[in-house]
């Protein structure tokens, strides 16, 4: 029963947090579309920061994912607000601490080590994916499948837990789900 608690946990956690980095990367590339206030911005941080710290202080693998996704948007250039930076320069080192405190030091950084590529490349063609005419060309690599198909690969060399796949394929939901909700309403191509 716990570890079902423990996963159902992650897995609504890692959902906000997609959806809320989403969220919170509309808000701040469009700020004069929405009429949001800096105290919102920071609230939105602030709980982001919150969830991810405690997830990160507590679970070796989700450190693991924040600091492949935080060096691979630093990699790509994309760490583009002070909001997104305030979140990088707090996860890297608690995820640092977290991952060096193991005994399993290299096994973890060679996760590391294998997720942040797919990041810097997936965000590279996102970018590239815009001047793209074929459709369905510019559909797929809009959504970063690198990845995604990285972290359902990863659990077959037990390299990734399934919960943790799970979980992430949670956080991409919810971020795409955003995404879609302000090209519906705002009719930004993002």
């Amino acid at each position: 029963m716990d570890l079902i608690l423990y996963t159902l946990t992650m897995v609504i956690s890692y959902a906000f947090l997609g959806g809320g980095v989403k969220l919170l990367d509309h808000l701040t590339d469009q700020p004069s579309q929405h009429q949001v206030s800096t105290f919102f911005l920071w609230i939105l941080t602030s709980s982001l920061v919150l969830v991810v710290v405690v997830w990160t202080l507590n679970d070796t693998y989700t450190a693991i994912l924040a600091l492949a996704l935080v060096f691979g948007l630093i990699g790509a250039k994309k760490i583009d607000t002070r909001f997104f930076l305030v979140l990088a320069l707090i996860i890297i080192p608690i995820g640092i601490l977290t991952v060096f405190l193991q005994s399993a030091f290299l096994f973890l950084l060679t996760i590391l080590i294998a997720l942040i590529p797919p990041v810097i490349l997936d965000e590279l063609l996102h970018s590239y994916a815009t001047g793209i005419s074929q459709p369905q060309m510019k559909w797929i690599l809009s959504h970063r499948p690198l990845l995604k198909i990285s972290v359902i690969v990863l659990p077959f060399f037990g390299l990734l837990t399934f919960a943790h796949t799970i979980a992430f394929w949670c956080f991409d939901i919810t971020y795409d789900l955003v995404n879609y909700a302000f090209r519906a309403t705002s009719k930004i191509e993002t």
